[in-house]
């Protein structure tokens, strides 16, 4: 049956005719990177094909290299690709150890990482960082010409939208608690707060101005002392 198949050119090639075409085949002439196959190299000690090559950058000489490493995209250049990947990644992790660098890094993971801690709350609800900031070295202009100092942190203006310059600003940390999407919003005095700047206003802990507006506390009772929880002292004030 195979060789039926293979006689009417359907069936797979046999291993000794798949090693006859990558003998025969032929890559003078081709393109494969930066690298320019100009003539037949020797074979490798275990028989591979290599093809002379000239990279574009005209700095090194003919390099040989092997059918499989030029045709899987393995080898495009002479090694000059390399170098400048590495030359612009250098510039880059020269301020890795710094705290804008972190803001960064930490921003990018909870956004494009699965694995990261946060990402729940921000990749997994689709927020993203433009491609504008995917180099450090934009960002770090755009933070250093929009105020960034070591005592600010990143924040979103809209705290559904994505980390872009057109989104973003550098504030305290007290700040960006106040713009947190699960903060709580109450009215006082004809006023909109968050549940933590209307306590810091009157001097009493989030957690008992929260615990006495779920118990249908009055605005003007918000303030009272802990003492006044029971509502038989409340009553009688005058």
């Amino acid at each position: 049956m195979t060789r039926i198949l293979r006689t009417l050119g359907m069936a797979s090639p046999s291993p000794i005719e798949r090693r006859f075409q990558m003998l025969s085949k032929n890559l003078v002439g081709k393109q494969f990177g930066r690298l320019s196959v100009v003539a037949r190299g020797e074979n490798t000690k275990n028989g591979k094909s290599k093809w002379v090559c000239v990279c574009q950058c005209g700095k090194s000489k003919k390099k040989q290299v092997t059918s499989y490493d030029l045709e899987s995209g393995k080898v495009r250049s002479c090694g000059c690709l390399y170098k400048e990947s590495n030359k612009g990644r250098n510039a880059t992790h020269s301020k890795t150890g710094t705290r804008l660098y972190q803001i960064w890094l930490s921003m990018r993971q909870r956004c494009e990482c699965s694995s990261a801690s946060g990402f729940a709350n921000y990749g997994g609800r689709g927020v993203t960082v433009c491609e504008a900031w995917s180099n450090f070295q934009d960002f770090h202009k755009w933070a250093m010409s929009h105020g960034y100092a070591d005592s600010l942190t990143i924040d979103r203006i809209d705290v559904n939208g994505n980390y872009c310059p057109e989104n973003c600003r550098w504030v305290t940390m007290k700040e960006q608690q106040n713009n947190r999407r699960n903060n709580r919003v109450v009215e006082y005095g004809g006023k909109k707060y968050t549940l933590s700047e209307l306590a810091q206003c009157l001097k009493i802990r989030p957690a008992t101005l929260a615990w006495r507006i779920d118990h249908g506390w009055k605005e003007e009772e918000f303030s009272l002392l802990p003492n006044m929880n029971n509502k038989r002292i409340r009553r009688n004030i005058a």
